[in-house]
């Protein structure tokens, strides 16, 4: 490697860790310092279990600061952050149906959604994928396919939408935002 790749990568080197130096310095330990630094929270001793048995080990990481959960003067937020309703739902104290299904709306399991009252009420932030395993965001939630809200099942993940099934049919969520025409 001649000197002026050297210089490159050592200067790459020193500017990051002068902006993790700064983090820490002007952001503070964040409010989940400790879970960071115990590495891996294992889910399933919390009770949590997908369709087909006990739900991953989620690797802890240690994020920057400076970016809010959730605020309301930007779009951007931290989704790997968990809010007071993920805790709840990871830890079983959540409101369901009595059936173990997530209502998130505040509906009881008898109400009957249809496909355009389920789009309406409810916004898919984004998919990830993970090997063969797909999530998605959808209300603050992270879903698999096979768990249910409000009566629909998540069926499918391609690209940027999610398929639902629905009683009263197919709802289709997408991450990315329709125009409206003109």
């Amino acid at each position: 490697m001649n000197r002026r790749k050297k210089i490159v990568y050592a200067s790459v080197l020193i500017g990051g860790a002068l902006l993790l130096l700064a983090d820490r310095l002007f952001f503070g330990p964040g409010p989940h310092s400790a879970e960071a630094a115990a590495g891996v929270r294992s889910l399933s001793a919390l009770g949590v279990t997908t369709p087909t048995g006990p739900a991953r080990s989620l690797v802890a990481a240690a994020f920057p600061k400076g970016l809010p959960p959730r605020s309301p003067a930007t779009m951007s937020r931290d989704v790997f952050q968990l809010t007071d309703r993920a805790r709840d739902l990871l830890a079983g104290l959540a409101d369901d149906d009595g059936a173990g299904e997530r209502v998130l709306a505040g509906r009881s399991g008898g109400n009957t959604v249809t496909p355009a009252i389920f789009q309406r009420d409810h916004k898919l932030a984004g998919v990830m994928r993970q090997g063969d395993e797909w999530v998605a965001l959808v209300d603050d939630t992270w879903l698999g396919l096979g768990h249910k809200i409000d009566g629909c099942t998540l069926e499918a993940i391609t690209g940027a939408d999610a398929t639902f099934v629905c009683p009263g049919g197919r709802a289709v969520l997408s991450a990315i935002p329709s125009r409206p025409s003109r």
